[in-house]
């Protein structure tokens, strides 16, 4: 375990009580509002210029770049939301360039696991859905396909499996954990 000085302490307290309020906000309302990432990103602005001068102020550019950019081109398309974009945002100016590319990595991760094991709920609480999706030709839930450019916003939020901010919370505190200390 690393000895954790200032800089450490206030990373790791800033990061996971942000990733844990928007994971809450998102479980509850599938909303992660502007009033609760624009204040933590600028905050990451000044956490960087404080403790690392210009060469932290890229970082966390860097870092925004590498978490919220392939975020912004799913929302872009309409498959992901801007919440999503806006916490990764934030998120990952605090982190720079190397831990945002270690937690969207492990985000991805966790949204492959948990989506996998909600599946899977689903399949056991209505066997008959496996039943459906054995069968040639036929699917577990039939209805009109609506193409995602005309969903409203709530058809969009009554898509998704699971809200981002869970598993990108959990892939951040995994990173920090490992990161900060464990090694």
């Amino acid at each position: 375990m690393q000895n954790l000085d200032t800089e450490t302490i206030l990373l790791i307290v800033s990061i996971l009580i942000f990733t844990s309020a928007a994971a809450v906000s998102d479980l509850r309302s599938r909303r992660i509002p502007n009033w609760m990432t624009m204040p933590v990103l600028l905050l990451g602005f000044v956490y960087q210029a404080t403790f690392h001068g210009w060469a932290g102020i890229l970082d966390g550019l860097q870092g925004i770049g590498i978490g919220a950019g392939p975020l912004l081109l799913m929302w872009l398309i309409g498959s992901g939301g801007g919440g999503d974009v806006k916490l990764m945002g934030a998120l990952n100016v605090w982190l720079g360039f190397r831990l945002s590319m270690l937690v969207l990595v492990c985000s991805i991760f966790c949204v492959l696991l948990g989506s996998s094991i909600m599946w899977l709920w689903s399949v056991f609480q209505k066997p008959s859905r496996l039943k459906k999706l054995m069968r040639p030709g036929t699917s577990a839930t039939p209805r009109k396909r609506v193409p995602v450019s005309k969903m409203t916003v709530e058809q969009r939020k009554e898509r998704r499996l699971m809200p981002f901010a869970i598993p990108v919370g959990v892939a951040t505190w995994m990173v920090v954990f490992w990161k900060f200390l464990i090694f």
